[in-house]
């Protein structure tokens, strides 16, 4: 149960974190407590229409894991349905995803990212997120985005759920617009 809380966890970060099309009103300042970040001044922007978005579990390793988790996790992920999202023209206009990546809020938690290099059709993330829970977790997400597609890995490390020793993950989210929003 604990291992499902935490990858339902470390999905709504990952989906909060790719563009919600909430217009944040923010100057896209890189947030407090970055260091070495690059955010382009252009914001990249995702197409208006719908997205499919895809997760695979690429790797899982966590002391004490007993024998076959680490196949139900992958068969669990890969039976998964995530919703389509319809991204409406309005939304895509007002998407800002470095500027969401600057405020430092995810998936009800927080951030602090000492590396931010966005833009130019690339992402490159680092730092440490503390979900609502309290739990701290080293994240980094690498990748590339254009207007129909975002490829992205991410890799998350820190202390087991369980208490017992480390844990570490990585995870490809693909995401894809399909055409026109489905009525």
């Amino acid at each position: 149960m604990r291992i499902h809380l935490l990858l339902v966890g470390i999905g709504s970060i990952i989906l909060s974190s790719c563009g919600s099309g909430a217009d944040n009103g923010s100057s896209g300042d890189n947030g407090a407590g970055d260091s070495g970040s690059k955010v382009l001044a252009s914001p990249m922007k995702r197409e208006a229409g719908n997205w499919k978005t895809e997760m695979k579990l690429v790797s899982f390793d966590m002391a004490g894991m007993p024998a076959g988790v680490k196949d139900q996790m992958a068969k669990g992920m890969a039976n998964a349905v995530i919703p389509d999202i319809c991204l409406t023209k309005e939304q895509a206009e007002k998407e800002d995803i470095a500027n969401e990546m600057s405020k430092g809020q995810t998936g009800g938690g927080e951030c602090n990212f000492s590396k931010k290099d966005i833009g130019g059709g690339t992402l490159d993330i680092a730092g440490t997120c503390k979900g609502p829970t309290g739990q701290a977790m080293n994240i980094a997400m690498s990748g590339t985005m254009a207007p129909k597609k975002i490829d992205m890995t991410m890799k998350m490390s820190g202390a087991a759920p369980t208490g017992k020793g480390d844990m570490s993950m990585e995870m490809q989210m693909i995401g894809t617009n399909t055409g026109p929003c489905k009525a």
